[in-house]
Protein backbone atom coordinates (compact mmCIF):
# COMPACT_ATOMS: atom_id res chain seq x y z
CA UNK A 1 0.00 0.00 0.00
CA UNK A 2 1.54 3.73 -0.88
CA UNK A 3 1.69 5.94 1.42
CA UNK A 4 0.18 9.44 0.91
CA UNK A 5 2.56 12.48 1.86
CA UNK A 6 1.37 14.53 4.03
CA UNK A 7 2.37 17.92 1.80
CA UNK A 8 0.20 16.82 -0.90
CA UNK A 9 -2.86 16.82 0.65
CA UNK A 10 -3.25 20.23 1.88
CA UNK A 11 -4.10 22.39 -1.70
CA UNK A 12 -5.96 18.85 -2.35
CA UNK A 13 -8.17 19.13 0.51
CA UNK A 14 -8.62 23.34 -0.36
CA UNK A 15 -9.71 21.82 -4.17
CA UNK A 16 -12.35 19.30 -2.68
CA UNK A 17 -14.02 21.82 -1.04
CA UNK A 18 -14.08 24.16 -3.81
CA UNK A 19 -15.32 21.90 -5.80
CA UNK A 20 -18.04 21.30 -3.35
CA UNK A 21 -18.90 24.62 -3.43
CA UNK A 22 -19.28 24.32 -7.09
CA UNK A 23 -22.15 21.53 -7.94
CA UNK A 24 -21.54 21.74 -11.62
CA UNK A 25 -17.34 21.32 -11.61
CA UNK A 26 -15.76 18.34 -12.43
CA UNK A 27 -14.34 16.63 -9.27
CA UNK A 28 -10.61 17.43 -8.85
CA UNK A 29 -7.75 14.88 -7.11
CA UNK A 30 -9.78 12.02 -7.85
CA UNK A 31 -6.95 9.71 -7.49
CA UNK A 32 -5.83 11.22 -4.66
CA UNK A 33 -9.99 11.04 -2.74
CA UNK A 34 -9.43 7.24 -3.97
CA UNK A 35 -6.64 6.44 -1.92
CA UNK A 36 -7.98 9.04 0.88
CA UNK A 37 -11.20 6.55 0.87
CA UNK A 38 -9.57 3.52 0.31
CA UNK A 39 -8.03 3.84 4.23
CA UNK A 40 -11.55 3.80 5.40
CA UNK A 41 -12.16 0.01 6.21
CA UNK A 42 -8.56 0.16 7.57
CA UNK A 43 -9.37 2.74 10.00
CA UNK A 44 -12.60 1.62 11.01
CA UNK A 45 -11.30 -1.86 11.79
CA UNK A 46 -8.53 -0.46 13.59
CA UNK A 47 -10.80 1.78 16.01
CA UNK A 48 -12.96 -1.30 16.69
CA UNK A 49 -10.17 -3.56 17.46
CA UNK A 50 -9.43 -0.22 20.65
CA UNK A 51 -12.49 -0.57 21.82
CA UNK A 52 -12.83 -4.13 21.85
CA UNK A 53 -9.63 -4.10 24.00
CA UNK A 54 -11.02 -1.06 26.19
CA UNK A 55 -13.48 -2.91 27.13
CA UNK A 56 -11.86 -6.33 27.79
CA UNK A 57 -9.55 -4.33 30.38
CA UNK A 58 -12.48 -3.06 31.75
CA UNK A 59 -14.05 -6.23 32.07
CA UNK A 60 -11.16 -7.80 33.73
CA UNK A 61 -10.14 -5.59 35.49
CA UNK A 62 -6.80 -3.96 36.78
CA UNK A 63 -6.05 -7.19 38.63
CA UNK A 64 -6.18 -8.75 35.06
CA UNK A 65 -3.10 -6.81 33.93
CA UNK A 66 -1.31 -7.54 37.19
CA UNK A 67 -1.89 -11.67 36.60
CA UNK A 68 -0.90 -11.07 32.93
CA UNK A 69 2.32 -8.90 33.79
CA UNK A 70 3.29 -11.99 36.67
CA UNK A 71 3.32 -14.40 34.28
CA UNK A 72 -0.13 -14.64 32.53
CA UNK A 73 -0.79 -16.58 29.17
CA UNK A 74 -2.06 -14.90 26.03
CA UNK A 75 -5.12 -15.91 26.42
CA UNK A 76 -5.62 -13.79 29.20
CA UNK A 77 -5.23 -16.74 32.29
CA UNK A 78 -2.71 -16.24 34.68
CA UNK A 79 0.27 -19.07 34.72
CA UNK A 80 -0.39 -20.26 37.92
CA UNK A 81 -2.95 -18.78 41.09
CA UNK A 82 -1.10 -15.93 41.74
CA UNK A 83 -0.98 -13.89 45.23
CA UNK A 84 -3.96 -11.94 45.11
CA UNK A 85 -6.13 -14.99 44.50
CA UNK A 86 -4.52 -17.30 46.89
CA UNK A 87 -4.98 -14.28 49.71
CA UNK A 88 -8.92 -14.10 49.24
CA UNK A 89 -8.91 -17.88 49.38
CA UNK A 90 -6.97 -17.80 52.32
CA UNK A 91 -9.13 -14.60 54.26
CA UNK A 92 -12.46 -16.16 53.06
CA UNK A 93 -14.55 -19.09 53.95
CA UNK A 94 -15.73 -21.41 50.64
CA UNK A 95 -19.35 -20.44 51.30
CA UNK A 96 -18.33 -16.51 51.73
CA UNK A 97 -16.02 -15.97 48.93
CA UNK A 98 -18.49 -15.72 46.32
CA UNK A 99 -21.09 -14.02 48.36
CA UNK A 100 -19.47 -10.69 47.19
CA UNK A 101 -19.01 -9.56 44.19
CA UNK A 102 -16.30 -7.11 44.92
CA UNK A 103 -13.92 -10.48 45.75
CA UNK A 104 -13.82 -11.72 41.73
CA UNK A 105 -14.87 -9.09 39.80
CA UNK A 106 -10.97 -7.76 39.62
CA UNK A 107 -9.53 -11.42 39.38
CA UNK A 108 -10.32 -13.47 36.29
CA UNK A 109 -8.79 -16.84 38.64
CA UNK A 110 -11.46 -16.22 41.34
CA UNK A 111 -14.35 -15.13 38.88
CA UNK A 112 -13.63 -18.54 36.89
CA UNK A 113 -13.74 -20.54 40.66
CA UNK A 114 -16.88 -18.06 41.19
CA UNK A 115 -18.77 -18.83 38.16
CA UNK A 116 -20.13 -15.07 37.94
CA UNK A 117 -21.07 -15.44 41.86
CA UNK A 118 -23.02 -18.27 41.22
CA UNK A 119 -21.58 -20.31 44.16
CA UNK A 120 -18.29 -21.06 44.62
CA UNK A 121 -16.75 -23.79 42.38
CA UNK A 122 -17.57 -27.84 42.23
CA UNK A 123 -16.50 -29.84 44.99
CA UNK A 124 -13.17 -30.33 44.09
CA UNK A 125 -12.49 -26.98 44.21
CA UNK A 126 -14.79 -26.01 47.16
CA UNK A 127 -12.46 -29.03 49.11
CA UNK A 128 -9.20 -27.62 47.92
CA UNK A 129 -10.50 -24.21 49.54
CA UNK A 130 -11.38 -25.56 52.75
CA UNK A 131 -7.41 -27.19 52.76
CA UNK A 132 -6.11 -24.28 52.20
CA UNK A 133 -7.56 -22.31 54.67
CA UNK A 134 -6.53 -25.18 57.46
CA UNK A 135 -2.64 -24.79 56.22
CA UNK A 136 -2.95 -20.91 56.82
CA UNK A 137 -4.88 -21.95 60.21
CA UNK A 138 -2.19 -24.59 60.86
CA UNK A 139 0.48 -21.88 60.12
CA UNK A 140 -0.74 -19.60 62.06
CA UNK A 141 -0.92 -21.81 65.21
CA UNK A 142 3.03 -22.72 64.41
CA UNK A 143 3.98 -19.09 64.38
CA UNK A 144 1.96 -17.56 67.14
CA UNK A 145 5.15 -16.57 69.02
CA UNK A 146 6.77 -15.33 66.68
CA UNK A 147 8.02 -12.39 65.17
CA UNK A 148 5.75 -13.42 62.07
CA UNK A 149 2.76 -15.13 62.87
CA UNK A 150 1.63 -16.24 59.61
CA UNK A 151 -0.27 -12.89 59.05
CA UNK A 152 0.59 -11.18 55.67
CA UNK A 153 -1.08 -9.81 52.06
CA UNK A 154 -0.52 -10.82 48.89
CA UNK A 155 2.83 -9.30 47.87
CA UNK A 156 4.36 -10.90 50.71
CA UNK A 157 3.91 -14.43 49.00
CA UNK A 158 6.05 -13.35 46.12
CA UNK A 159 8.98 -11.83 47.88
CA UNK A 160 11.21 -15.45 47.65
CA UNK A 161 11.34 -15.30 51.72
CA UNK A 162 11.62 -18.99 53.60
CA UNK A 163 8.40 -17.84 55.34
CA UNK A 164 6.63 -17.57 51.79
CA UNK A 165 7.63 -20.92 50.86
CA UNK A 166 6.27 -22.45 53.79
CA UNK A 167 3.20 -20.47 53.60
CA UNK A 168 2.98 -22.06 49.53
CA UNK A 169 3.98 -25.74 50.97
CA UNK A 170 1.58 -26.03 53.77
CA UNK A 171 -1.35 -24.80 52.35
CA UNK A 172 -0.96 -27.30 49.09
CA UNK A 173 -0.24 -30.32 51.31
CA UNK A 174 -3.36 -29.79 53.88
CA UNK A 175 -5.30 -29.26 49.95
CA UNK A 176 -4.32 -32.81 49.01
CA UNK A 177 -5.08 -33.76 52.80
CA UNK A 178 -9.02 -32.42 52.53
CA UNK A 179 -9.41 -34.41 49.26
CA UNK A 180 -7.68 -37.53 50.70
CA UNK A 181 -9.94 -37.07 53.53
CA UNK A 182 -13.19 -36.66 51.92
CA UNK A 183 -12.44 -40.00 49.37
CA UNK A 184 -11.64 -41.80 52.26
CA UNK A 185 -15.54 -40.90 53.69
CA UNK A 186 -16.59 -41.74 50.79
CA UNK A 187 -17.78 -37.90 49.74
CA UNK A 188 -20.40 -38.18 46.83
CA UNK A 189 -19.38 -36.56 43.42
CA UNK A 190 -15.50 -37.23 43.62
CA UNK A 191 -15.14 -40.27 41.53
CA UNK A 192 -12.33 -41.33 43.93
CA UNK A 193 -10.70 -44.89 43.33
CA UNK A 194 -8.86 -46.97 45.35
CA UNK A 195 -4.49 -47.15 45.15
CA UNK A 196 -3.28 -50.47 44.35
CA UNK A 197 0.42 -50.63 44.96
CA UNK A 198 2.12 -53.54 43.29
CA UNK A 199 5.37 -54.74 42.73
CA UNK A 200 7.51 -52.06 40.78
CA UNK A 201 4.75 -49.47 40.49
CA UNK A 202 3.93 -46.52 42.58
CA UNK A 203 1.46 -43.63 42.52
CA UNK A 204 3.33 -40.70 41.41
CA UNK A 205 2.76 -39.20 38.51
CA UNK A 206 5.66 -40.40 36.19
CA UNK A 207 5.55 -42.45 32.81
CA UNK A 208 3.02 -45.51 32.91
CA UNK A 209 1.89 -44.53 36.33
CA UNK A 210 5.15 -45.25 37.93
CA UNK A 211 7.28 -42.67 39.70
CA UNK A 212 10.90 -41.78 40.83
CA UNK A 213 11.32 -43.31 44.00
CA UNK A 214 14.04 -43.60 46.17
CA UNK A 215 15.37 -46.98 47.16
CA UNK A 216 14.91 -45.98 50.93
CA UNK A 217 11.13 -44.57 49.95
CA UNK A 218 11.15 -48.33 48.47
CA UNK A 219 12.08 -50.01 51.50
CA UNK A 220 9.52 -48.27 53.65
CA UNK A 221 6.73 -48.91 51.63
CA UNK A 222 7.09 -52.71 50.90
CA UNK A 223 4.26 -53.57 47.86
CA UNK A 224 1.60 -56.01 48.67
CA UNK A 225 1.32 -59.29 46.87
CA UNK A 226 -1.65 -60.23 44.53
CA UNK A 227 -3.59 -62.37 46.97
CA UNK A 228 -3.36 -59.18 49.81
CA UNK A 229 -4.76 -56.58 47.11
CA UNK A 230 -7.85 -59.04 46.26
CA UNK A 231 -8.48 -59.59 49.78
CA UNK A 232 -8.52 -55.60 50.08
CA UNK A 233 -10.79 -54.99 47.30
CA UNK A 234 -13.88 -53.11 48.12
CA UNK A 235 -16.22 -55.90 46.60
CA UNK A 236 -14.56 -59.02 47.80
CA UNK A 237 -14.98 -57.11 51.49
CA UNK A 238 -18.99 -56.66 50.93
CA UNK A 239 -19.07 -59.59 50.02
CA UNK A 240 -18.16 -61.21 53.23
CA UNK A 241 -18.98 -58.80 55.78
CA UNK A 242 -21.45 -56.92 54.61
CA UNK A 243 -20.11 -53.48 53.12
CA UNK A 244 -18.08 -51.82 56.21
CA UNK A 245 -18.15 -48.42 56.69
CA UNK A 246 -14.15 -48.41 57.30
CA UNK A 247 -11.52 -47.62 54.45
CA UNK A 248 -10.34 -51.01 52.75
CA UNK A 249 -7.36 -48.93 50.43
CA UNK A 250 -5.18 -47.01 50.52
CA UNK A 251 -5.34 -43.15 50.39
CA UNK A 252 -4.74 -42.14 46.42
CA UNK A 253 -2.20 -39.29 47.10
CA UNK A 254 -1.63 -39.24 43.40
CA UNK A 255 -5.25 -38.29 42.21
CA UNK A 256 -5.62 -35.98 44.74
CA UNK A 257 -2.09 -34.19 44.41
CA UNK A 258 -3.21 -34.11 40.35
CA UNK A 259 -6.77 -32.34 41.53
CA UNK A 260 -4.38 -29.60 43.43
CA UNK A 261 -1.95 -29.12 40.91
CA UNK A 262 -5.12 -28.21 38.28
CA UNK A 263 -6.22 -26.24 41.09
CA UNK A 264 -3.03 -24.23 41.25
CA UNK A 265 -2.52 -24.26 37.99
CA UNK A 266 0.53 -26.37 38.29
CA UNK A 267 -0.24 -28.60 35.25
CA UNK A 268 0.43 -25.69 32.96
CA UNK A 269 4.44 -26.94 32.82
CA UNK A 270 5.59 -24.89 29.63
CA UNK A 271 3.83 -22.03 30.70
CA UNK A 272 5.43 -21.98 34.18
CA UNK A 273 8.93 -21.92 32.43
CA UNK A 274 8.23 -18.96 30.75
CA UNK A 275 6.88 -17.32 33.12
CA UNK A 276 10.36 -16.47 35.42
CA UNK A 277 12.91 -17.42 38.52
CA UNK A 278 10.13 -15.92 41.28
CA UNK A 279 7.12 -18.41 39.58
CA UNK A 280 9.42 -21.13 39.25
CA UNK A 281 10.11 -20.71 42.89
CA UNK A 282 6.81 -20.91 44.09
CA UNK A 283 6.10 -23.77 41.80
CA UNK A 284 8.64 -25.92 43.26
CA UNK A 285 7.76 -25.09 47.04
CA UNK A 286 4.07 -26.19 45.98
CA UNK A 287 6.08 -29.82 44.76
CA UNK A 288 7.27 -29.90 48.27
CA UNK A 289 3.91 -29.72 49.70
CA UNK A 290 2.98 -32.70 47.59
CA UNK A 291 6.49 -34.35 48.28
CA UNK A 292 5.84 -33.97 52.10
CA UNK A 293 2.25 -35.21 51.87
CA UNK A 294 2.91 -38.03 50.30
CA UNK A 295 6.02 -38.86 52.67
CA UNK A 296 3.95 -38.11 56.00
CA UNK A 297 1.67 -41.46 55.63
CA UNK A 298 1.01 -43.59 57.89
CA UNK A 299 -0.17 -47.36 58.95
CA UNK A 300 -3.83 -46.86 59.78
CA UNK A 301 -5.74 -50.47 60.81
CA UNK A 302 -9.50 -50.81 61.36
CA UNK A 303 -10.48 -54.00 62.97
CA UNK A 304 -14.13 -55.84 62.18
CA UNK A 305 -15.97 -58.50 64.31
CA UNK A 306 -18.90 -59.12 66.94
CA UNK A 307 -18.62 -57.14 70.33
CA UNK A 308 -15.29 -55.11 69.36
CA UNK A 309 -13.44 -58.76 68.89
CA UNK A 310 -10.78 -58.19 66.00
CA UNK A 311 -12.25 -60.93 63.22
CA UNK A 312 -10.77 -58.75 60.75
CA UNK A 313 -8.33 -56.51 60.56
CA UNK A 314 -7.68 -54.00 57.64
CA UNK A 315 -4.32 -51.55 57.64
CA UNK A 316 -4.03 -48.83 54.73
CA UNK A 317 -1.71 -46.38 54.60
CA UNK A 318 -3.02 -43.21 54.14
CA UNK A 319 -2.93 -39.95 56.04
CA UNK A 320 -4.09 -38.91 59.68
CA UNK A 321 -5.08 -35.02 60.93
CA UNK A 322 -3.88 -35.89 64.37
CA UNK A 323 -0.58 -37.23 63.95
CA UNK A 324 1.29 -33.92 62.89
CA UNK A 325 3.21 -35.60 60.49
CA UNK A 326 2.51 -33.12 57.49
CA UNK A 327 3.03 -30.14 60.05
CA UNK A 328 6.54 -31.54 61.55
CA UNK A 329 7.61 -32.44 58.39
CA UNK A 330 7.11 -29.17 56.77
CA UNK A 331 9.09 -27.05 60.08
CA UNK A 332 11.91 -29.18 59.52
CA UNK A 333 12.25 -28.83 56.13
CA UNK A 334 11.55 -24.78 57.18
CA UNK A 335 14.45 -24.97 59.12
CA UNK A 336 16.99 -26.48 56.33
CA UNK A 337 15.24 -24.16 53.70
CA UNK A 338 18.51 -23.47 51.38
CA UNK A 339 19.01 -19.90 49.58
CA UNK A 340 19.26 -19.80 45.79
CA UNK A 341 20.45 -17.60 43.31
CA UNK A 342 18.72 -16.67 39.72
CA UNK A 343 21.02 -17.97 37.56
CA UNK A 344 22.40 -14.30 35.09
CA UNK A 345 20.15 -15.89 32.19
CA UNK A 346 17.02 -15.55 34.16
CA UNK A 347 16.55 -12.59 36.19
CA UNK A 348 13.46 -12.23 38.42
CA UNK A 349 11.94 -9.57 36.61
CA UNK A 350 12.04 -11.36 33.46
CA UNK A 351 11.47 -14.77 31.72
CA UNK A 352 13.56 -17.57 31.33
CA UNK A 353 15.08 -18.62 28.39
CA UNK A 354 16.05 -22.41 28.14
CA UNK A 355 18.09 -22.23 25.00
CA UNK A 356 21.19 -22.40 27.28
CA UNK A 357 20.39 -25.58 28.91
CA UNK A 358 18.86 -27.10 25.87
CA UNK A 359 22.07 -26.71 24.17
CA UNK A 360 23.88 -28.35 26.62
CA UNK A 361 21.54 -31.04 26.72
CA UNK A 362 22.10 -31.67 22.92
CA UNK A 363 25.59 -31.41 23.54
CA UNK A 364 25.99 -34.24 25.93
CA UNK A 365 23.55 -36.25 24.06
CA UNK A 366 25.80 -36.17 20.98
CA UNK A 367 28.73 -37.11 22.99
CA UNK A 368 26.76 -40.05 24.13
CA UNK A 369 25.32 -40.81 20.53
CA UNK A 370 21.90 -40.01 21.18
CA UNK A 371 19.74 -38.71 18.79
CA UNK A 372 16.53 -36.53 18.92
CA UNK A 373 14.81 -39.37 20.68
CA UNK A 374 11.60 -39.04 23.10
CA UNK A 375 13.80 -40.01 25.76
CA UNK A 376 16.03 -36.85 25.17
CA UNK A 377 12.83 -35.04 24.78
CA UNK A 378 11.33 -36.22 27.81
CA UNK A 379 14.67 -35.73 29.85
CA UNK A 380 14.97 -32.29 28.46
CA UNK A 381 11.78 -31.32 29.92
CA UNK A 382 11.90 -32.90 33.34
CA UNK A 383 15.02 -30.29 33.58
CA UNK A 384 13.62 -27.13 32.44
CA UNK A 385 11.50 -27.25 35.59
CA UNK A 386 14.10 -28.09 38.01
CA UNK A 387 15.01 -24.94 40.15
CA UNK A 388 18.47 -24.28 39.35
CA UNK A 389 20.91 -22.10 42.00
CA UNK A 390 23.84 -19.77 40.78
CA UNK A 391 27.09 -20.37 42.62
CA UNK A 392 28.68 -17.05 42.50
CA UNK A 393 32.40 -18.85 43.73
CA UNK A 394 32.33 -21.40 40.41
CA UNK A 395 29.77 -19.60 37.91
CA UNK A 396 27.87 -22.47 37.32
CA UNK A 397 24.24 -23.32 38.04
CA UNK A 398 23.21 -26.58 39.67
CA UNK A 399 19.78 -28.35 40.36
CA UNK A 400 18.16 -27.45 44.14
CA UNK A 401 16.95 -31.01 45.59
CA UNK A 402 13.11 -31.06 45.19
CA UNK A 403 12.61 -32.11 48.32
CA UNK A 404 13.85 -29.25 49.57
CA UNK A 405 12.18 -25.69 50.47
CA UNK A 406 14.24 -23.25 49.06
CA UNK A 407 13.98 -19.09 49.02
CA UNK A 408 15.51 -16.76 47.01
CA UNK A 409 15.55 -13.08 49.38
CA UNK A 410 17.13 -13.26 53.19
CA UNK A 411 14.15 -12.86 55.57
CA UNK A 412 14.20 -9.29 57.42
CA UNK A 413 13.87 -9.54 61.42
CA UNK A 414 10.21 -8.54 60.43
CA UNK A 415 10.12 -5.67 63.41
CA UNK A 416 8.83 -3.27 61.45
CA UNK A 417 6.00 -3.99 58.88
CA UNK A 418 6.53 -3.15 55.34
CA UNK A 419 3.72 -2.44 53.08
CA UNK A 420 6.23 -3.27 49.60
CA UNK A 421 6.64 -6.93 50.96
CA UNK A 422 3.39 -7.65 52.25
CA UNK A 423 3.96 -8.25 56.05
CA UNK A 424 3.02 -6.47 59.69
CA UNK A 425 5.36 -6.20 61.81
CA UNK A 426 5.25 -6.73 65.85
CA UNK A 427 3.57 -3.28 67.14
CA UNK A 428 0.41 -4.84 68.96
CA UNK A 429 1.09 -7.98 69.65
CA UNK A 430 0.94 -9.34 73.00
CA UNK A 431 3.58 -11.18 74.97
CA UNK A 432 4.83 -12.45 78.22
CA UNK A 433 6.88 -10.79 80.28
CA UNK A 434 7.44 -13.16 82.91
CA UNK A 435 9.17 -15.32 80.33
CA UNK A 436 13.05 -15.52 79.31
CA UNK A 437 14.92 -12.95 76.90
CA UNK A 438 15.33 -16.14 74.80
CA UNK A 439 12.29 -18.17 74.85
CA UNK A 440 9.69 -17.97 71.73
CA UNK A 441 6.66 -15.13 72.80
CA UNK A 442 8.48 -13.83 75.53
CA UNK A 443 8.32 -10.14 75.44
CA UNK A 444 12.06 -9.43 74.55
CA UNK A 445 12.67 -11.90 71.54
CA UNK A 446 8.89 -10.53 69.99
CA UNK A 447 8.96 -7.24 70.68
CA UNK A 448 12.76 -6.89 69.39
CA UNK A 449 14.42 -5.73 72.62
CA UNK A 450 13.43 -4.62 76.37
CA UNK A 451 11.77 -1.80 77.00
CA UNK A 452 10.01 -2.16 73.51
CA UNK A 453 6.58 -2.88 74.83
CA UNK A 454 4.17 -1.46 77.14
CA UNK A 455 2.12 -2.32 80.43
CA UNK A 456 -1.78 -2.20 80.29
CA UNK A 457 -3.99 -3.11 82.84
CA UNK A 458 -7.32 -4.39 82.17
CA UNK A 459 -10.34 -4.52 84.96
CA UNK A 460 -13.03 -6.27 85.02
CA UNK A 461 -16.03 -7.48 87.50
CA UNK A 462 -16.46 -10.97 88.20
CA UNK A 463 -18.35 -13.25 91.25
CA UNK A 464 -16.68 -13.98 93.76
CA UNK A 465 -16.37 -15.23 97.62
CA UNK A 466 -19.64 -17.52 97.05
CA UNK A 467 -20.78 -19.38 99.70
CA UNK A 468 -23.50 -21.32 100.42
CA UNK A 469 -26.78 -20.43 103.40
CA UNK A 470 -29.30 -22.08 105.03
CA UNK A 471 -33.00 -21.08 106.02
CA UNK A 472 -33.72 -20.76 103.18
CA UNK A 473 -31.36 -22.05 101.29
CA UNK A 474 -29.59 -20.20 99.05
CA UNK A 475 -25.95 -19.07 97.16
CA UNK A 476 -24.41 -15.48 98.20
CA UNK A 477 -21.77 -14.20 95.65
CA UNK A 478 -20.33 -11.33 96.02
CA UNK A 479 -19.04 -9.06 93.12
CA UNK A 480 -15.09 -8.41 92.86
CA UNK A 481 -12.73 -6.35 90.55
CA UNK A 482 -9.64 -8.15 89.01
CA UNK A 483 -7.23 -6.34 87.12
CA UNK A 484 -5.07 -8.32 84.81
CA UNK A 485 -1.77 -7.24 83.51
CA UNK A 486 -0.60 -7.10 79.66
CA UNK A 487 2.34 -6.48 77.99
CA UNK A 488 1.87 -5.11 74.07
CA UNK A 489 4.48 -4.03 71.74
CA UNK A 490 4.94 -0.77 70.63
Amino acid sequence: MTELPGSNLGPCIGKVAAAESDKSSKPVCAGVQGRIFGFGPVFVAASVWTLLLSLCHLAAGQGFYDAYRSGGGRDGRPTTLDSGAMLKFLSHAPEDLCSNSANFAANRWLARYCGGGGGGGGLEERLVHAGLLNGHRICQMMFKNERWNCTFQHQFLNTGYPQASFVWAITVSKAVEELVMACRRGQPGLECRCFSRRAGSGGGSGRGGRSRRSPADVAAEPSRSAAELRSLDPQTIGEKYGKPAIPTCDDNLSLASRRVRKFFGDNRRAAIEQAGFRELLNFHNRRVGHLVARKSQTQICNCLGISGSCTKRFCIRGLTRSSGHIERNLHDLFQRSVFVRPPPTSPVSEPTSPTSSRRRVDRRDRRRGRSGSRRRRGGRRRRQLRLLNFDLGTGRSHRVKKRLLAYSVEPPNFCESSWTNGFHGVSGRTCNNSLASNERGSCAHLCCGWNRFDRLYLSHSAWCNCSMLYNPIRVHCERCVKVKEMHRCR
